[in-house]
């Protein structure tokens, strides 16, 4: 056996971790001072002081990681340090206080070739350290793409904090209308269903209404905050009307088991889940229904559903209830004329 990666070759079975890691280490060093003895074939392994550690590795089936500075420089050291005491085991034979001038003349030209050996590994090297040692600490943290982005708020007729994706209709409309709703409340699902859909036909689509929703979620429902996250994540690419009408409409099933995810991606592509999901997981959007429960506080907001509607000059109206469309539409037809 003449090298080490022979030696790796030969040795079909799968090793232990100690043996691999020896072998891994007389391939690097090249080095047998007879204190590295392995059981193959009862011989010694030999020395190998060019073995590829790459090839020796790729041999054994098994992937070699990619050396950084600190793991370069670790490795030339402890071949210059082999070599190093390879010369000094040949030195060990003269004697410097005894002995011809002859013997004493070897053992300074011995002794003298250490020396070299040392300075041209510190040469060598010394470009890496520095690299290593100025170089910015690396970092194990995993570097997490933001999945949504939180979008800019604007103010519309007088309202401040809109998010565009929970708003509908057009911003020069003469009345604007907060809904402060929460999606486990029965109330707010009987408005959705009887009058705010109404509002959309009627004043939205022909731009007298500007609608925004705000997400107003009661501590004592268990889901409703939830709810609130999926519906703000699913706005943001496009979707909140599906996913409020579907979470509406299937209020007693999701609020019983909980499976607000369910419902949404009942209605979505698995890639629009992926997507929604991934924002709600990001948790970026929270803020925003955060600012909603805020401005509802100053309302001030004392039950769900909750309107507030702004006339262009100024007027505000707090409505509370599952106000019928009848009736809302004979207040805003007063406002909009």
């Amino acid at each position: 056996m003449s090298s080490a990666a022979e030696c790796v070759a030969e040795k079909a079975e799968v090793w232990d971790e100690p043996e691999e890691s020896r072998c891994r280490e007389a391939a690097l060093l090249g080095e047998d001072d007879g204190s590295r003895e392995r059981d193959v074939d009862s011989r010694i392994l030999p020395t190998a002081p060019d073995v590829d550690l790459t090839k020796v590795c790729r041999r054994r089936s098994f992937e070699c990681p990619k050396e950084d500075a600190f793991e370069q420089t670790n490795r030339r050291s402890r071949i210059a340090i082999s070599q190093m005491r390879k010369i000094r085991r040949s030195c060990s034979k003269y004697s410097f206080s005894g002995g011809s001038v002859n013997v004493r003349y070897n053992y300074v030209s011995c002794m003298a070739l250490v020396l070299v050996t040392a300075s041209t590994f510190i040469a060598m090297n010394a470009p890496a350290v520095q690299k290593l040692l100025t170089s910015p600490a690396r970092s194990t943290a995993k570097t997490v793409t933001p999945t949504c982005i939180a979008p800019h708020t604007i103010t519309v007729n007088g309202v401040s904090d809109i998010d565009q994706a929970k708003a509908f209709g057009n911003k020069r409309a003469t009345v604007t209308m907060e809904i402060f709703s929460d999606f486990q409340c029965p109330m707010c699902k009987q408005l959705f269903i009887t009058t705010t859909q109404r509002l959309m036909e009627t004043y939205v689509t022909n731009n007298k209404l500007y609608l925004v929703h705000r997400d107003y979620p009661l501590p004592f429902h268990a889901y409703s905050r939830i709810a609130a996250s999926y519906s703000r994540a699913a706005a943001d690419i496009g979707k909140c009307e599906a996913v409020e009408t579907a979470l509406f409409q299937n209020q007693e099933k999701w609020e019983v088991n909980g499976d607000v995810r369910g419902t949404v991606d009942a209605v979505l592509t698995p890639e629009e889940m992926k997507k929604v999901q991934s924002c709600v997981d990001s948790k970026t959007l929270e803020p925003l229904i955060d600012k909603d429960k805020q401005l509802g506080q100053v309302v001030p907001v004392n039950a769900t559903p909750t309107m507030v509607i702004h006339t262009s000059d100024g007027k505000v109206y707090p409505v509370t209830g599952a106000v019928s469309f009848e009736v809302l539409k004979t207040f805003l037809d007063e406002l909009i004329k």
